[in-house]
C-alpha cells in the first residue's frame, strides 16, 4: 500500500493495525485490517502518539470534492495577483460531477467567469465579512451559469476595483436556463444590474444586501426575472443611498414570472433619484419590456417594506394573482401603482 499524500515522497505503509509511520507529516498513515469497527478502543494502537486517521483535508483532496482556490489553484488571497484563471480552472474541474469550491478568507481580484452545464458546483467563502471577492469588469458579466443546477454561491463580500468605481454595464451574476439553486450571505456593492435571471425554475435568494458606490452612478436593477418558476427571496435588504439613479426597477419581474415568492425583504432609495412614473420604481411587474408572453403572475410579497421619493413603490402591469400582505411602502409618489391585471390583493399594511 503507498501513501498517495500530496506532500513529500510516498511512504510504504503497512497491512495491519499500527501506529503510523510518519508522524512528522499532515497525514498520519495507518490501514484497519478489522475493517469498520463501532468500538474506538480498538484503534488505540492506530492513533497513539498523534498518529491516526487521514486529516480532512486530505479527505477532500483525495475524494474529489472540495477545491481550495489558493492551495489547489494557485489563488492570490492578498488582492494583489489576479485570480480569475484560477477560479475559472477550479469552475471546470468541478462542473460536470459537482463539488465545493472554497476561498479563504482575504480578498480576490477576479474577472468574467463562466460555468455551462454545472451539477452541484458550491462555491464558499469562509464568511461573508472575511472573504471579499473584487469585480475587476466594469461592462461585461462576472459570473455566468449557463444549464446549470444544484448551484449554491454564498459567504463573499462583492465589489468593484475600488469604491468611486462604476458598473456601467453588465450584471453580477447571469443565471440562464438555471434550476435548484441557492445564493446566500452576500453583501454587493455598486451593481449595474445584479442578478439577470432567465427561464429558470427552483432558485432561493437568502440573506443578500446591496449597497451604493461612493460614486453617482445608475442601477439597471438589483434582480431582472424573465421567465422564471418557483423564485423565492427572504431577508433581501437593498439600501440605494442618494447617488443612485434606477432606470427600470430595484426589483423588476418581466414577462413569464409565475410563482415569485418575497418574505421579510426591504428597498430603501432615501434620495431623490428614483426616477419618474415611467422607470425606477422599487418593485415592477411588467411585461412591457419583453411582452410576447404572459404577464407576471402568483406573486406574493410578505411583510416586504419600499421607501422611494421617487417612481412607484410597487408598479404592477397587467398581472393576475399578486398579493401583498402585512407590506409598507413610503413614498412621495405612488405606493401601489395598478395598470390592468386581475385579482390584487392587498392585506394589512401599506
Amino acid at each position: 500500500v503507498t501513501d498517495i499524500s500530496e506532500i513529500g515522497s510516498p511512504v510504504a505503509i503497512g497491512t495491519v493495525n499500527s501506529e503510523g509511520t510518519s508522524s512528522a507529516r499532515p497525514r498520519a498513515d495507518h490501514v484497519h485490517a478489522h475493517g469498520a469497527q463501532t468500538n474506538t478502543t480498538l484503534h488505540a494502537t492506530a492513533t497513539s502518539s498523534g498518529a491516526g486517521f487521514m486529516s480532512s483535508g486530505h479527505v477532500k483532496k483525495l475524494t474529489g470534492i472540495h477545491k481550495d482556490v489558493v492551495v489547489d489553484y494557485g489563488a492570490d488571497p492578498t488582492g494583489t495577483i489576479d485570480s480569475t484563471t484560477a477560479v475559472q480552472n477550479a469552475v471546470n474541474d468541478v462542473t460536470a460531477a459537482g463539488g465545493v469550491i472554497y476561498f479563504t478568507p482575504g480578498t480576490y481580484l477576479v474577472g468574467s467567469i463562466t460555468c455551462t452545464g454545472g451539477a452541484g458546483v458550491k462555491i464558499y467563502g469562509s464568511t461573508r465579512y472575511s472573504t471579499t471577492l473584487i469585480c475587476t469588469t466594469t461592462t461585461a458579466d462576472w459570473f455566468t451559469f449557463n444549464s446549470s443546477g444544484l448551484i449554491e454561491f454564498s459567504n463573499f463580500e462583492i465589489r468593484l476595483i475600488t469604491l468611486a468605481t462604476v458598473k456601467t454595464a453588465g450584471a453580477y451574476f447571469v443565471l440562464n436556463s438555471c434550476h435548484t439553486s441557492v445564493f446566500e450571505n452576500l453583501r454587493i456593492s455598486a451593481p449595474f444590474k445584479g442578478f439577470e435571471v432567465i427561464n429558470c425554475g427552483g432558485l432561493y435568494f437568502k440573506t443578500i444586501k446591496f449597497l451604493p458606490g461612493a460614486t453617482a452612478s445608475t442601477w439597471h436593477s438589483t434582480f431582472f426575472l424573465q421567465t422564471v418558476g418557483g423564485i423565492f427571496f427572504h431577508g433581501v435588504d437593498v439600501n440605494m443611498g442618494s447617488n443612485v439613479t434606477v432606470s427600470e426597477g430595484l426589483v423588476v419581474l418581466d414577462t413569464g414570472c409565475d410563482t415569485v415568492y418575497f418574505t421579510d425583504c426591504g428597498f430603501n432609495q432615501i434620495g431623490a433619484a428614483l426616477g419618474a412614473s415611467t422607470g425606477g420604481h422599487c418593485i415592477l411587474l411588467t411585461h412591457s419590456l419583453s411582452p410576447s408572453s404572459f404577464a407576471p403572475r402568483w406573486i406574493k410579497f410578505t411583510q416586504v417594506a419600499v421607501e422611494a421619493s421617487g417612481g412607484s413603490g410597487w408598479r404592477i402591469e397587467d398581472c393576475n394573482n399578486v398579493e401583498l400582505h402585512n407590506c409598507y411602502a413610503v413614498t412621495s409618489n405612488i405606493g401601489i401603482q395598478v395598470l390592468g391585471g386581475s385579482n390584487l390583493k392587498v392585506i394589512g399594511g401599506v
